[in-house]
């Protein structure tokens, strides 16, 4: 069930290879906002690569864990991370056995295996394709305890077309409330799809979260990320790429979609009382990004979002209407 003393919600948004993005962002609003990661005060809810860093945030700021957030995580799992330890490009869908390698590394060292190892109050997503809807994991309910970690976060970063869809499966000898079915990248039916549900229900049972946090890698707008996209998958594969459903997912998770689910979220409230007391919106908007499917430089990603910030301190924590007025003429 809920836990009361929750304060404070992070939302990682995720975007495949920009996972560092996020990372630095975390170490800013640690450093210069007061974020407290906590299992005690912190809900968690992430999808896409966005997951892994949950993972990673659970297994480094949990009580009692002797795996280091900068020593461990970053220095040893985040920055020497390459293409080929993610996937093989061969034919469509990409071979992902090398990510399948690399997080059941990672969860072991966690010390992990099933949901509900989780020390955090964590919500996983991902994407129903029997269903057609967003579906959220959570560590906390006891009919979802026993889904397979791994499972769970293949299934997270599954992205449409490119990464094949996953089945995700259970303890031997317990079941859980999940369809069967193959599943797909949390942010197939856009950012944080169904929140209003979820989320709705853990705040209207327990009030308004003091703060919440959304912590997102530099987003382009959908025509801009497919032309990226386009062209490193042409350098890198030479066709059997079906473009009008790759646009579709790129659609998804978009600058363009994040700025419509920041302004339902803006807008949600339950017995006239806001999702959280204070929201901010975490993402860089640097003049250049880096491509989404290229794991190879995380390092220069942490550095690059770690300068931007030195450079723009009053953009690190927007809150959420300030964000929003910003951006009224896309949101038009």
């Amino acid at each position: 069930m809920p836990t009361p003393s929750l304060k404070t919600a992070v939302f990682l948004t995720g975007a495949a290879a920009r996972i560092s993005q996020e990372v630095a962002l975390l170490d800013q609003l640690m450093a210069q906002k007061g974020l407290t990661l906590s299992q005690d005060q912190t809900l968690l809810a992430g999808f896409s690569s966005g997951s892994l860093n949950l993972a990673a945030i659970n297994a480094c700021f949990s009580k009692g864990s002797k795996l280091g957030w900068d020593k461990y995580y970053k220095q040893s799992v985040l920055f020497p991370l390459r293409n080929s330890q993610v996937y093989k490009v061969k034919l469509l869908p990409f071979d992902t056995n090398p990510l399948r390698d690399t997080v059941t590394t990672f969860v072991k060292n966690m010390n992990c295996q099933w949901m509900g190892d989780l020390p955090f109050h964590s919500y996983i997503l991902t994407f129903s394709w029997k269903e057609m809807e967003t579906l959220w994991a959570c560590s906390r309910d006891d009919n979802q305890k026993a889904i397979n970690l791994v499972d769970m976060f293949m299934a997270s970063t599954a992205i449409p077309v490119l990464f094949p869809s996953q089945e995700i499966h259970c303890q031997p000898g317990k079941t859980s409330n999940f369809p069967d079915g193959r599943f797909a990248d949390g942010g197939t039916g856009g950012t944080f799809k169904q929140f209003e549900h979820y989320l709705g229900t853990y705040v209207a049972a327990n009030g308004p979260f003091d703060k919440l946090y959304i912590i997102s890698p530099m987003r382009e707008k959908a025509d801009k990320e497919s032309r990226l996209m386009k062209a490193f998958l042409k350098a890198e594969h030479k066709g059997g790429i079906d473009f009008a459903k790759l646009d579709d997912h790129l659609g998804n998770i978009s600058l363009n979609t994040f700025l419509k689910f920041c302004e339902r979220l803006n807008n949600w409230s339950f017995n006239g009382k806001p999702m959280a007391n204070e929201i901010y919106v975490s993402i860089p908007q640097m003049k250049r990004n880096f491509n989404i499917l290229n794991f190879n430089r995380q390092q220069k990603q942490y550095e690059t979002v770690g300068q931007w910030i030195k450079d723009h301190p009053e953009k690190l924590a927007i809150p959420i209407q300030e964000y929003l007025d910003e951006h009224k003429e896309e949101l038009a």
